[in-house]
């Protein structure tokens, strides 16, 4: 089978095969699946590879999230933590 034999199997010889075909909408499909919070294999990939960790940003009003930064620290790089007086 040729490719034009492919593309143009269900057209009629009497079509004009120069014509746009009419639009036929997708169908659309949900799937949904369930997923254990936290991630064991993407916190392995976090702390093998911290450096590619997810971006992450504080706000405190003073040292009480210092130890949760701390920890942190061993799965993401990319983490900002800013304190205000």
């Amino acid at each position: 089978m040729t490719t034009d034999e492919f593309y143009n199997d269900d057209m009629r010889e009497d079509e004009i095969q120069d014509e746009p075909r009419p639009f036929v909408p997708r169908r659309c499909v949900r799937v949904t699946r369930s997923v254990p919070i936290p991630n064991p294999l993407h916190l392995a990939r976090c702390a093998k590879s911290p450096e590619y960790g997810p971006r992450i940003l504080f706000f405190s009003g003073g040292s009480a999230l210092n130890p949760l930064c701390r920890k942190l620290i061993d799965y993401t790089h990319n983490s900002i933590h800013l304190i205000t007086p």
